[in-house]
């Protein structure tokens, strides 16, 4: 029984994709899946992310994908100046003492297309992306139960990748 155990323990684990999936909260009723990390080519990279998709298991559709990000062109991206031309344009708050900016995509034709965004910046070169499909959670609660600094610190360094 404990060979067993031990062989699916490791198969699991073959199959975990690599990066900081222990970063992401559990969310009740909602299925987890992380995707690989995506890494910028080279010996030191620079730009890297990883995606976790949330897939609601009850009566309505929601999915909300949450993204870990570290790109050095963030502090320009995320600005108030940057987004005076957007459309639509965010609104900018504060979760939990970061910058933050959520937008409400009120103009969808498919049930499938971003409903809301919000972005915190962790940062200057890190952030948390949270986008919605459907409805339920408030994304500013979900982003509440991130601890950035664990973020932040993990996000120093590329993510580990699964081995081939």
């Amino acid at each position: 029984m404990i060979a067993l155990l031990s062989v699916l323990a490791l198969l699991a684990a073959a199959d975990a994709p690599g990066g900081w999936p222990e970063l992401f909260p559990k969310l009740g009723n909602f299925s987890q899946v992380a995707s690989p990390p995506m890494v910028a080519k080279g010996d030191k990279p620079e730009v890297y992310s990883q995606s976790v998709k949330y897939d609601w298991m009850g009566g309505r559709f929601e999915v909300i994908t949450i993204t870990v990000s570290r790109d050095s062109k963030i502090k320009a991206r995320y600005t108030a100046e940057a987004f005076k031309k957007s459309d639509p344009s965010p609104q900018s708050f504060e979760v939990n003492k970061k910058p933050a900016w959520v937008w409400n995509f009120d103009k969808i034709d498919k049930l499938e297309q971003v409903r809301k965004r919000l972005v915190v910046v962790l940062a200057d070169d890190t952030l948390l992306m949270l986008e919605q499909r459907g409805a339920g959670l408030d994304l500013e609660e979900v982003a509440k139960q991130f601890d950035f600094d664990a973020v932040v610190k993990a996000l120093k360094t590329p993510p580990a990748t699964k081995k081939e």
